[in-house]
Order: C-alpha cells, then structure tokens, then sequence
C-alpha cells in the first residue's frame, strides 16, 4: 500500500462501503490475482515473472527506459493486450469463448496494481 495512504478500504473506513459492488469486485480480483499468481510468481519474488520477461525482452525495449523500470513496462504491454482485446470485442460486438470481456476488465485491473507494484519496487 502507498506510504501516502492512511486510508484503506479494509479499515474502518470501509464500513461505508459494505457491500457496494466496487467491494466485490476487489475481492474478485484479489482472488483472480491469487489464482493466477502461483502459476507465474515465486514465493520469494511475486513479481518475477515480469522482472524475467523484461530480461528476455531486453533488446526490444526502448534503451532510454531505465533497466529497473522495465518490469513496469512489461506490466504495462501486458494491461495493453487486454486493453486491445476489449476494444476488439466491443468493436465487432463479440463474445469471447475462453475468456469474457469482464475477465479482460478483470485482467485489466490487476495488471494495473501489478505495475504499481513494480513501479514502486524499482523506486525503493
């Protein structure tokens, strides 16, 4: 959590936001990311994944992009697939058939934290 950020919709503050629908899709998020998580991360770096891609993708990026902020990127490019699936699917009006428009939303959303994450990581 940010070190600005006093308040967290898991304090009490969140008594005023009990059971609105933005809680419940936090919590599906938290779950998604859990879910997926296990498959791509280590226990010792939750965020690797994105630190070995960076690696690997190296020679691709722009060489003005600092080298600790490179997982950000790949964060970043990864949230830009969903966002262009998303686009795609609202634009022909389709229906996806392994994954839906609000699992790319969901997607979406915890890329976002995840480049939070590695943003704020590479500015320890």
């Amino acid at each position: 959590m940010s070190k600005n950020n006093d308040i967290t919709i898991w304090g009490a503050e969140a008594k005023l936001m009990k059971g609105t629908r933005f809680n419940e899709i936090i919590d599906e998020l938290v779950a998604l990311r859990n879910k997926k998580n296990v498959d791509y991360a280590t226990n010792d770096d939750p965020n690797g994944n994105f630190k070995r891609v960076a690696m690997m993708a190296a020679p691709l990026l722009n060489p003005a992009i600092p080298e600790n902020l490179r997982p950000t990127v790949i964060a970043i490019i990864y949230e830009l697939k969903q966002t262009d699936g998303v686009i795609e699917m609202i634009s022909k009006n389709k229906v996806g058939k392994a994954e839906s428009i609000l699992d790319k939303f969901n997607d979406k959303a915890v890329y976002s934290v995840i480049e939070r994450m590695c943003y704020e990581e590479a500015n320890e």
